[in-house]
């Protein structure tokens, strides 16, 4: 015989189950993804703030960005560290979030007037083209013969 204590202690286990299930998924959710400050960065300017940390710190770094923006920044290193970096990156697994949380405070710490900076906008590839549409035939033609193999 079924008694209805022991169907009420079932459904409270079911549902007390179930609300913790509920609870790890939505706290799980709400945890701040580590680096979120920088994956908001020009990867320009990121690349400025980074490029003289230690090759770990910039692999761990890159790790947490995107892989178009950490390959902008990746191709943008010195040479001789492009490969270490990226052997860093591919041999990466687990890192202690104690360890990730203190890089990042250090970063936010120096990186804060480089983020919140307001920049304006001059120049650029559109503009130099607009410009050299206005220049003499002769000035054109003399910049435009060494400008070949620039990097922009």
């Amino acid at each position: 015989m079924i008694k209805v204590t022991d169907i009420k202690n079932q459904f409270s286990l079911t549902v007390r189950n179930h609300i913790g299930k509920v609870i790890g998924r939505l706290a799980a959710g709400l945890q701040v993804k580590p680096f979120i400050f920088i994956r908001r960065t020009n990867p320009v300017d990121l690349l400025h703030f980074i490029e003289k940390e230690h090759p770990q710190i910039i692999a761990l770094i890159l790790s947490h960005l995107k892989p178009k923006k950490a390959a902008i920044i990746l191709d943008n290193l010195p040479d001789e560290i492009q490969e270490e970096i990226t052997k860093r990156i591919a041999a990466m697994d687990k890192t202690s979030p104690e360890v990730i949380w203190k890089i990042e405070e250090v970063l936010r710490k120096n990186f804060s007037n480089i983020a919140s900076a307001k920049y304006v906008t001059a120049g650029g590839i559109v503009f130099a083209v607009e410009t050299l549409k206005y220049v003499k035939s002769t000035t054109k033609t003399k910049i435009l013969k060494n400008f070949k193999g620039v990097k922009l």
